[in-house]
């Protein structure tokens, strides 16, 4: 184990050596990589990212730098704390400000270095390695020029000569590009007195020199106001001002002069306090207050002067303060005048102290470094017993020995051996209940006639910071109005703090994630709402407001302040949709509710209270609803969905508040079919239509079709047709959904027999309606067993001959048929029904918004087709017809009809334009009427699905009406298709 930890140490010693090797090694040489910034980026801005320079592993491939993890070395060096780099990536980033003047202020070149070790995670190819990265720190103009002051007083005697100058230091600007130094000074002034010039010193500092254009008389004019500005030589030159008065003064120029250089005088040790022992006087040749005189002690030896000795300021007469102590005392009197600037002079004076008795003992109190003091002491509370105050300094020259004593519960002397007392603490103190002591330390002589000596000492207690600030209340409310708030009073918050200076003084914070609302002035505590305060997002604002002391630990308190918000109207009420579709029955009773508006409105009390007007028709259509104040929809007149399927109108909701808010929207009420119609016959409208047979059919030949129709819709207007009488030999069949009458049996026909068919055409409505259509079919065969004797032994193309004259005869009477069908069509055209001979294309839905660019793709919703039904028919219909459905706007879609006849090719389709009815809801129904393929049809949304743009396109398939099958799309024009929701 012990060889084990040797040789792991071992290896980490050389690891350390290597890198700080390899750092020595890379420090001595040039740097691997060098970037240059400007100063003053901000924190986190991109500088560089050391896996995109290839040269700095060039042995590397792109993979195996990513690989790398990196490392700034030398944290704790200045360079190094200036920038980031990521573990990850190398992605080297500014950590915090660079200030090019406080990094290298003398240094042209401003160049931090740092180390980066670089090494891989998990591969033993690759040997760490340091790279010097330099970064080369450009200069730029972020420093204006500064003056020492903003403000200048100069004054100027009066009676200078021309062109006497005056020196002011010129601004400094702290960048180290010379071209963003200062370059030039301007002056400006009220009257042409005074010239400017600056000269510049070898370090970058300027002298201003204001020259005197005229001499100066004060009592002409006795001040003047200039303003000198500096201005850089940035690219956007930035600059500062310096104002200056000048004033004219009297001219003082003679110093007061003593009599005599030096005083000197011998007293001796008893003499008493307030006792004259000498004169000074001094005399000036000035005039006015440039020659009335003050004498002092110099300001050094002021403090401990006093103590002896005092001087009156206007004679000049020295006495005696108190106490004198045998030997020699000397010291410097000044005598100054009043003038301006005061001028002063100094002599000496020799004061010598005879010893002439006895005297009691000299104390004075010392403190650590300072023995000239007031006697006036201090301790930092709380203190605690035997920490030191102060040292009573007992007179070595005193002859006997001295005991000294003090009064007090809370301080006490000890003595030190040979040196005196010191003042230590018996308890701690509070400055909150005893801000100061005031002691008096007796010294007394041991002799035969002892004297003695009191001196008193202040012994000031210092703040800790041992006291929070306490708020006023721990809760502040206040109710206000919601709304933009730009500075507005809201309420003061107050603490005190029983400590002093800087521990009690109290500044007040507010919770950050409040500032965008509100303001508090962190000295007065009062706060102010600032941003847009929402009731409807806080009807009740709760936040802190934060109270904390300036001392060296702060402490802090809180206080909770509550803001209630009281409502504006300030939000409109909205519906819950811009277009609302309601759904109502044709046969709904008048003056019935069918349905609720409903609008929100976040307000409260009066300003949520919401009234409902019905404001007009959108589709021109006469008024067959309204709407009540409480947003009820009530119908006020018979409905007939086959006459107006739909109905459009506009309504607005508004509140009470003041003023009122209001908005809009649509209402769209969809007329929904009930089996009110029976079906109408178009074809045969004679009782007398006759279809004549002259020779044995096949089966299955149509022989006729119903042809009819039913206003309602879905299956209330999907037909059923039914052989009901006429059909005794069971020779006919008829299509329970198409209405074509058929052979079912040829041989069962009857020779010279008319057949007066009866055919009940139902729809398929709960319960249906009904009518009945009648067709006679006249069967006259010319000598049918002859017939059917020499069909047998006739030849195939004698038999091909037949068939043909019988399609031939077909043909022209389905061509009769349909020549009689459209002169009805033509007489029913001003006919109250909805629409021409109709067979509806059911179950198509139709998903997407038709009215947008979107590409949408129409899909056959259904399942299974039973034998019975037919879904697919077409309706005719006039331009007359389509515009009253008000067709407002038209997108190309492609309708890929699926069936599952065995005869539909997969995937066929069939080109469609939809155009959406403005009176209809998106989701209710489309008219979709097929495009003449004039143009080339646009690409389907489904690319599964094929549009045919081929005009010769046809339709296909096994469940098509007859007459569609193997037509060309184009011929069918006319023919439009209604979609109808699932």
């Amino acid at each position: 184990m012990t060889t084990v930890k040797n040789n792991i140490m071992g290896r980490c010693v050389w690891m350390v050596l290597a890198i700080f090797g390899l750092a020595a090694l890379v420090l001595s040489q040039k740097p691997d990589v060098e970037f240059t910034i400007n100063e003053e980026l901000a924190v986190s801005t991109r500088v560089g990212n050391l896996q995109e320079v290839e040269n700095v592993f060039p042995d590397l491939s792109k993979e195996e730098r990513k690989s790398l993890q990196y490392g700034i070395l030398d944290q704790g060096d200045v360079s190094s704390s200036l920038f980031n780099i990521t573990r990850q990536g190398g992605l080297i980033s500014v950590a915090r400000r660079i200030d090019r003047e406080s990094i290298c202020f003398t240094v042209e070149n401003c160049i931090m270095k740092v180390n980066i070790l670089a090494s891989a995670q998990n591969s033993s190819q690759f040997d760490s390695r340091v790279i010097t990265v330099h970064f080369k720190i450009v200069d730029i103009n972020d420093n204006s020029p500064t003056f020492e002051k903003s403000s200048l007083v100069l004054e100027v005697p009066e009676g200078r000569p021309q062109d006497t100058v005056l020196k002011i230091h010129g601004a400094n600007d702290r960048d180290f590009t010379a071209e963003y130094k200062v370059k030039n000074y301007t002056l400006q002034a009220s009257q042409d007195i005074f010239s400017l010039s600056a000269h510049q010193s070898l370090d970058g500092s300027s002298e201003i020199h204001l020259r005197l254009k005229k001499t100066l008389d004060r009592e002409i004019q006795d001040t003047y106001e200039l303003t000198i500005t500096a201005f850089d030589g940035g690219p956007t030159p930035r600059s500062s001002t310096l104002l200056i008065t000048v004033t004219v003064t009297d001219q003082n120029d003679n110093e007061p002069q003593f009599l005599s250089s030096n005083y000197s005088v011998t007293i001796d040790s008893r003499t008493l306090p307030n006792h004259v022992v000498l004169q000074v006087s001094a005399t000036d040749v000035d005039e006015g207050d440039n020659a009335l005189l003050t004498y002092d002690f110099t300001k050094f030896q002021k403090p401990v002067m006093e103590k002896v000795f005092l001087i009156n300021s206007t004679t000049g007469e020295i006495s005696v303060a108190g106490p004198l102590r045998p030997g020699k005392y000397e010291f410097i009197v000044e005598a100054q005048d009043s003038g301006s600037p005061r001028l002063k002079t100094q002599t000496v004076v020799t004061i010598n102290v005879n010893n002439t008795g006895n005297s009691p003992p000299k104390i004075s109190i010392a403190t650590l470094g300072n023995t000239f003091d007031q006697n006036v002491v201090s301790v930092l509370e709380p203190g605690g017993r035997g920490l030191f105050v102060a040292f009573v300094v007992v007179d070595d020259d005193s002859a006997d020995d001295v005991v000294c004593h003090i009064k007090s519960d809370v301080f006490m002397l000890v003595p030190v051996a040979n040196k005196g007392y010191k003042i230590v603490l018996q308890s701690s103190v509070d400055r909150e209940k005893v801000a100061f002591y005031n002691l008096n330390v007796t010294c007394e002589e041991t002799g035969d006639q002892p004297l003695n000596n009191t001196i008193s000492v202040r012994v000031n207690v210092e703040d800790a910071n041992d006291n929070a600030p306490v708020c006023g209340q721990q809760r502040y409310s206040r109710t206000m109005s919601e709304g933009k708030k730009n500075g507005e009073y809201v309420l003061q918050v107050s603490a005190s703090d029983a400590d002093i200076g800087l521990n009690g003084a109290v500044r007040y914070s507010l919770q950050s994630n409040y500032t965008q609302y509100f303001h508090i002035d962190q000295l007065t505590g009062v706060l102010t709402a600032v941003g847009d305060l929402d009731r409807e997002a806080h009807p009740t604002i709760t936040f802190n407001i934060t109270a904390t002391d300036q001392g060296n630990q702060p402490k802090q308190s809180w206080a909770e302040v509550v803001i209630t918000l009281e409502d504006i109207n300030d939000n409109i009420p909205e519906f819950q949709k811009k277009v609302m579709v309601f759904q109502v029955q044709e046969d709904v009773e008048e003056n019935k509710v069918i349905a609720h508006l409903v609008a929100n409105d976040p307000d409260v009390g009066i300003n949520s209270q919401l009234q409902y007007v019905f404001t007009g028709s959108l589709d021109g259509s006469d008024r067959a609803f309204t709407v009540l104040t409480n947003g009820s929809v009530v119908v006020t007149t018979k409905l007939d969905r086959e006459k107006k399927s739909n109905y459009t109108f506009s309504v607005m909701v508004k509140d009470n508040g003041t003023p009122s808010l209001m908005s809009r929207a649509s209402v769209v009420i969809e007329v929904l079919d009930v089996n009110d119609n029976a079906p109408a016959i178009l074809f045969p409208k004679s009782q007398n239509y006759t279809v004549l047979i002259s020779s044995v059919p096949e089966k299955g030949v149509i022989l006729s079709r119903i042809i009819a129709y039913d206003d309602d819709a879905d299956d209330n207007g999907v037909l059923k047709f039914t052989l009901v009488s006429g059909n005794d030999d069971a020779a006919f069949e008829i299509s329970e959904t198409m209405g074509e009458i058929k052979v079912a049996q040829g041989s069962r026909l009857k020779n010279n027999k008319k057949y007066d068919i009866g055919v009940l055409v139902s729809d398929r409505g709960l319960p249906p309606k009904f009518t009945t259509a009648n067709i006679k079919i006249d069967v006259s065969f010319n000598n049918i067993t002859q017939e059917l004797a020499r069909q047998d032994k006739e030849s195939k193309d004698d038999y091909i001959i037949i068939v043909a004259v019988i399609a031939a005869v077909t043909v022209v009477f389905s061509t009769l048929i349909i020549v009689a069908i459209c002169i009805l069509f033509q007489k029913d055209k001003n006919k109250e029904t909805k629409h021409g001979p109709e067979h509806v294309l059911t179950h198509i839905g139709i998903h997407g918004n038709v009215n947008s660019s979107e590409k949408v793709t129409p899909i056959l919703s259904e399942t299974k087709r039973g034998p019975n039904q037919t879904p697919y028919n077409f309706r005719n219909v006039s331009s007359s017809s389509m515009q009253e459905k008000g067709v407002i706007s038209s997108d190309l879609i492609c309708v890929q009809v699926k069936d599952d006849g065995s005869d539909l090719p997969k995937g066929k389709s069939v080109s469609f334009t939809v155009s959406k009815s403005d009176m209809v809801s998106p989701e209710s129904h489309y008219i979709i009427a097929r495009n003449d393929l004039q143009q080339s049809l646009s690409e389907c949304g489904d690319s599964s699905m094929m549009c045919s743009s081929d005009e010769n396109a046809s339709l296909r398939g096994s469940s098509l009406p007859e007459e569609v099958r193997g037509v060309s799309v184009r011929s069918y024009h006319s023919s439009f298709f209604r979609i109808r929701k699932l």
